[in-house]
């Protein structure tokens, strides 16, 4: 077999890192090489800092701020150094091919890819295809297509359903052994709420609101909240003040202990997230981005409120008393929340990461 070597265009969120090291992992397994380009921001450096054996290099690029913006200036910088870096990288690393995980890292290596006369690809992982899947969806050699949904926006384009790829290590644990790893309980019914990369403070506020309700199953329910750096503090004060058994960090390295754990999750709506949630089975509570590009989350979620996986609300509509009703629904009602559970497992695809890299490998062999 000849083996390539490629360029993953990811970075900016956890949804589009995640999905770009699980294809590089997957590649790599197979004999290829693969060079993560990415953001310089601060979500970015801490996902890799689990994987220091995947080659990878961080470049200034900037998402389009929009034309009165202030920004358009230091955006336009950032263009014409993320080209000269990214003509060193490809000068140096000789690639294949490019693949892009969507987001603004993925501009430049498909424009200087096609320049080169390289084949290029692009990984759209929601329902509705942001800017840059609508820029570049009819000039690359494939769109491959996380959501099925997407297919109907993309009318032009030539795709191909892979689901999208999950991270390596995500396999469900044992309950028992989920639990003690948090110092939790088994037995208490578990929720789990994230804000995701970004978008967290709306979802933290609504939380810590909902918990003065709770009171009353202090005995039987527990929280596992994921809440980002710049919250953590006024969310542990919070659970503590109420007295309600909690397990409250910024992020985790370790997903797989906390899926495995939780019964009911509140979360953003995501494409990673909720790839995650319907390959643990996870019945959800979804409360879309509500600044998403083309409001994207929003379509995603009606993925899964279609098939009976999810409650969607939009944050703006989603009061306390609201979530306390929809929550107290749910987990008082195990027959009804298992045929959520089931239906969210229905929306998995299993093995992604090989869907795309066995579509890449194609290429190699023209």
């Amino acid at each position: 077999m000849n083996h390539g070597r490629w360029i993953i265009a990811c970075g900016g969120t956890g949804g589009h890192l995640y999905p770009g090291v699980a294809v590089a992992q997957e590649l790599r397994k197979r004999g290829h090489l693969a060079m993560l380009l990415v953001s310089s921001k601060a979500i970015d450096g801490e996902i890799l800092r689990a994987h220091p054996d995947l080659p990878a290099r961080a470049l200034p690029a900037m998402g389009w701020p929009g034309w009165k913006s202030p920004k358009l200036l230091p955006f336009a910088w950032s263009v014409v150094r993320t080209v000269r870096e990214c003509q060193r990288i490809f000068r140096d690393f000789a690639p294949n091919g490019v693949l892009a995980m969507g987001g603004f890292t993925g501009l430049v290596p498909l424009w200087l890819g096609k320049r080169q006369n390289l084949p290029i690809f692009l990984h759209e992982a929601n329902a509705k295809p942001g800017k840059l899947t609508q820029l570049w969806a009819r000039h690359v050699d494939r769109v491959f297509l996380g959501n099925d949904r997407c297919r109907t926006f993309l009318p032009k384009a030539k795709v191909t359903f892979t689901g999208n790829p999950i991270r390596e290590g995500l396999v469900r644990l044992d309950r028992e052994q989920a639990a003690r790893r948090l110092g939790l309980s088994a037995q208490r019914q578990t929720l789990l709420i994230m804000g995701g990369s970004q978008g967290a403070v709306g979802i933290n506020s609504l939380l810590t609101s909902c918990l003065p309700l709770w009171g009353d199953k202090r005995e039987k329910w527990q929280w596992i909240h994921l809440c980002g750096f710049s919250d953590l503090e006024r969310c542990q004060r919070a659970y503590a003040e109420y007295g309600l058994t909690h397990w409250v960090a910024p992020f985790s390295r370790e997903m797989a202990v906390l899926y495995s754990l939780a019964d009911l999750a509140i979360c953003r709506a995501g494409a990673a997230t909720l790839a995650e949630l319907a390959y643990y089975g996870i019945a959800s509570v979804l409360i879309p981005y509500p600044f998403a590009s083309g409001d994207h989350q929003m379509e995603n979620a009606r993925s899964f409120a279609e098939v009976g996986a999810a409650h969607v609300f939009r944050q703006e509509e989603l009061t306390p008393g609201l979530l306390d009703r929809v929550v107290r629904t749910m987990l008082e009602d195990p027959s009804g929340l298992e045929r959520m559970r089931q239906a969210a497992a229905s929306l998995s695809v299993p093995g992604a990461a090989a869907n795309i890299a066995e579509e890449l490998e194609k290429w190699i062999h023209r």
